[in-house]
């Protein structure tokens, strides 16, 4: 999703404690009650994905009883999509190929024709599609996450929904975006066509996609979220991200030496070239009282991509420090109160799409087969986080 997206996000009303993120997830009693009634002939697209592979599990939708006046979708346990509408379901695809993968659902209406069609995509390709002429559904409201049986909220199954849009004809009415509160630290869905949040209508709360660190060893860490004592057997790690591309990570970190190489936060990449081993360790350090920026390396060629400074880093001051990455840039700023940031570099024509992370972030160096360029310092955890393609995927928390 584009910073441009973000953006007119937040100018059509989306106040800033939300931050997008890629899926909110129901493990339990989750559901929202998306206020559409089941009987309003509205098109729809949902993405979703479920996560077993085996299981029955409802995905959406509103019957008064099970396949009477229906409008929903459940995957069965014998591994049948099935779409149920009217008094009667139909099988979109069974197939253990997409049983876990991420899906697209489309149910659009045709009026003229009084018929109905539902076409269920995996990566724009369609793999289950059926046609039904238009019967009565039952008027309640579609659930997300459950189905409305008569009222009542009837669930299965763990799932995710990454987008969910509801049209009347081809004005959209509902589009509902996943998002987590920073505030109230749960997941949701931003509504931006009445631009309000729909949060859990059920028990317990969702999931989502943020990520979370995992220790190695002891490092310290305060009550507070500070985090120091790293060593070469003292640290945090994170999972491997999708790609260098459009990411952006802030973190709070301050200095007790300035002067040998050390990152705070890196990371490593694929490196195939000859004489220089199999991964090449990046990411923010300094060097020299300056700040630098290892960006990083083609695997199979030797040109290196670093960002050098002359910002001039003091030791035992806080700093936040800010790197962007787009389609082909790379942009280093840096800022003393977390408000104001200081571009200090930026490269282009960075050919991000020939890297390949190797390793997940560390917090504390930079891992390869072990951790190097080791941070003696310390990270403010509560105040750093890393968003791929601008939406929030590190938030500072342990996993």
């Amino acid at each position: 999703m584009s910073m441009f997206y973000e953006l007119m996000m937040r100018k059509k009303g989306m106040p800033k404690n939300y931050e997008l993120v890629d899926y909110i997830q129901a493990t339990g009693n989750q559901y929202i009650d998306t206020k559409v009634a089941g009987n309003t002939l509205y098109n729809y697209e949902l993405e979703y994905q479920l996560i077993d592979s085996s299981s029955r599990v409802f995905i959406c939708g509103v019957d008064k009883t099970f396949s009477s006046e229906a409008l929903n979708f459940i995957r069965l346990a014998n591994g049948n999509l099935s779409w149920y509408y009217g008094n009667s379901g139909s099988v979109l695809y069974n197939s253990s190929e997409y049983a876990t993968t991420k899906n697209k659902i489309e149910l659009i209406y045709d009026n003229n024709n009084n018929t109905v069609t539902t076409t269920v995509y995996n990566n724009n390709v369609n793999i289950g599609t059926a046609t039904k002429t238009i019967l009565e559904v039952y008027s309640g409201n579609i659930y997300l996450f459950a189905i409305n049986r008569n009222g009542v909220a009837t669930y299965d199954g763990t799932k995710r929904i990454y987008s969910a849009k509801f049209y009347n004809g081809t004005t959209l009415v509902r589009n509902f975006i996943p998002v987590y509160d920073t505030i109230t630290q749960k997941y949701g869905m931003w509504e931006s066509v009445q631009r309000k949040f729909y949060g859990n209508d059920g028990t317990g709360d969702f999931g989502g996609s943020i990520v979370g660190y995992t220790k190695v060893g002891s490092p310290t860490i305060s009550a507070d979220g500070v985090v120091s004592g790293f060593s070469s057997s003292n640290y945090l790690t994170l999972p491997i991200p999708n790609s260098l591309e459009n990411n952006e990570v802030v973190m709070k970190v301050n200095f007790t030496d300035v002067n040998t190489v050390q990152r705070p936060i890196g990371y490593s990449i694929k490196n195939s070239a000859q004489g220089q081993g199999t991964m090449l360790s990046c990411g923010v350090y300094c060097q020299n009282g300056l700040l630098k920026w290892l960006v990083g390396k083609e695997t199979s060629e030797t040109t290196l991509y670093r960002i050098e400074t002359t910002y001039a880093l003091s030791t035992n001051t806080w700093y936040w420090i800010k790197t962007r990455t787009t389609d082909s840039s790379a942009i280093l700023s840096i800022s003393t109160d977390g408000i104001n940031y200081t571009e200090v570099a930026t490269m282009n024509n960075i050919p991000f799409s020939n890297m390949e992370y190797a390793k997940g972030y560390a917090i504390g160096g930079v891992l390869g087969n072990t951790l190097s360029s080791v941070f003696s310092g310390t990270i403010d955890l509560n105040e750093t986080y890393i968003k791929l393609g601008n939406k929030l995927w590190f938030n500072g928390q342990q996993a």
